[in-house]
């Protein structure tokens, strides 16, 4: 593997601890034909700069059945707890197929989180989708044979952004004292589980209705849903002197910081901020969007995402003085995050028009030491598929019911911004 970036690096220190990767999976219209789509897997690999070997290919078949989602749920958890043994050369992908009865099959690939963002899995996916299909010669085939930037690099690039950084650091360690810690911390041994769910339709027009009358985006609405559901999970805030607010992380793409060059090569381009609010009882989801609003836009102007590189790299220093369980703990002690957000729009990656033919698109990421919950939101022709994952040491079975019940609830007309 080449040289590792500071998220990438920051990956690695959480895969020890366990497992961190991510799946993506397509619903694929047509008939499955299990040797013409290994020779696809194998051509996109190859076109993007990896060797492959069919008989070195990892291509599981799942079980058939009536609830296909339930399956890819199954799927999910069991590709989240499943570490990428062997060294760093070795394939860094796996491969599903869970077939339907109507005729249609569902492709996952399972793949080390730190190899790629993404976007840049969206790409090769859609790859072995058009080779599959017949349309190999529109492949993107990113560029895996060269390095994603290094972070002092792309920090180099944005120089002009330092004083911003510099003025607003006082008040961004300030904050970070205000976050509320969790009852329950990570434990040695804890694994990734997960719930595969959907936003329907008319939860899609209230996040819609949501957007527009606040200015706010659709991730913006998506932070403000999730601090408000999490928010029973994090009692403890009420009582404490200092830290009473709750911080949700959304892990963001920087791929267009890093220059040109850098626009269709496969790899890892991400960083990171959170939000924070009080979610104080019965809080409007007006109230927590207007704020976390204004924080977002202060985010982006200053680009502050990039700043959290230096935290990046200052939590990888700080931990090699410390004993391997206070270093899994630093996190949720320095930058306590009750979960984090990803959202991804596959229409923007593929094209409105040009975009392989698949009738759904679903994508999950392992939870961490770090983000001890992750809501990946992952949009494609007007419908939202969400995984949820989390670890469970951290949150229950029923704090995760709690946690979708009310998220969904948020999306009803009694609840509309005002």
């Amino acid at each position: 593997m080449a040289r590792l970036n500071l998220f990438q690096k920051t990956m690695r220190v959480w895969d020890a601890s366990m497992p961190y990767n991510a799946v993506h999976a397509v619903r694929v219209p047509g008939a499955l034909d299990r040797g013409k789509l290994r020779a696809a897997i194998c051509e996109a690999l190859e076109g993007c700069g990896f060797p492959c070997r069919a008989e070195d290919l990892v291509l599981e078949d799942r079980r058939e059945g009536e609830r296909p989602e339930m399956i890819l749920e199954e799927s999910v958890v069991a590709e989240l707890g499943r570490r990428f043994d062997g060294p760093d050369g070795n394939l860094p992908f796996r491969f599903f197929v869970i077939p339907e009865e109507d005729g249609r099959f569902i492709l996952g690939l399972c793949y080390r989180h730190l190899v790629a963002s993404g976007d840049s899995i969206c790409w090769l996916l859609g790859d072995i989708i058009l080779f599959y299909t017949g349309q190999g010669e529109e492949a993107r085939s990113p560029d895996a044979r060269k390095a994603a930037p290094r972070g002092w690099a792309v920090l180099a690039r944005h120089w002009r952004y330092l004083p911003g950084w510099a003025a607003t650091l006082p008040r961004h360690l300030t904050q970070s004292q205000e976050y509320a810690r969790l009852t329950r911390r990570h434990q040695p041994g804890a694994r990734s589980r997960a719930r595969v769910v959907a936003i329907p339709a008319e939860g899609m027009d209230w996040i819609e209705a949501a957007r527009k009358r606040s200015g706010a985006t659709f991730h913006d609405v998506l932070l403000a849903l999730v601090l408000i559901a999490i928010a029973d999970a994090v009692p403890g805030r009420f009582g404490h002197r200092r830290r009473k607010k709750i911080a949700v992380g959304s892990v963001v793409n920087i791929r267009h910081c890093c220059g040109p060059k850098f626009a269709g090569r496969f790899g890892l381009f991400l960083s990171l901020f959170a939000v924070s609010h009080p979610v104080p009882e019965g809080a409007a989801v007006d109230e927590v969007l207007s704020s976390i609003r204004k924080q977002t836009a202060e985010i982006k102007r200053r680009r502050l995402y990039l700043r959290n590189l230096f935290y990046l790299a200052a939590a990888l220093a700080w931990r090699r003085f410390l004993s391997p369980a206070r270093a899994d703990g630093l996190y949720a002690k320095s930058f306590p995050l009750a979960a984090s957000v990803t959202s991804f729009s596959v229409d923007r990656v593929w094209g409105k028009q040009a975009g392989p033919a698949v009738d759904d698109y679903w994508r999950g990421v392992s939870a961490s030491p770090a983000t001890p919950l992750v809501l990946s939101c992952t949009t494609h022709d007007g419908a939202a598929k969400v995984i949820v994952s989390w670890d469970d040491s951290v949150y229950t079975e029923r704090d995760i019911d709690a946690f979708l019940q009310t998220f969904s609830g948020q999306m009803t007309p009694a609840h509309s911004p005002s």
